[in-house]
């Protein structure tokens, strides 16, 4: 994925959340993470 592209699916996907859309978990899947791991990395 060229830079650009991922900036601007990052910049939508931050809409999509902020208007309550998608979660968080949708999200990071998207972004090849775990939400799982995530949360514990994060310490909640």
């Amino acid at each position: 994925m060229a830079p650009g592209d991922r900036l601007k699916e990052t910049q939508a996907d931050q809409i999509l959340l902020r208007n309550g859309v998608m979660s968080t978990d949708t999200m990071a899947t998207r972004h090849d993470l775990d939400p799982e791991k995530e949360r514990q990395l994060m310490g909640r």
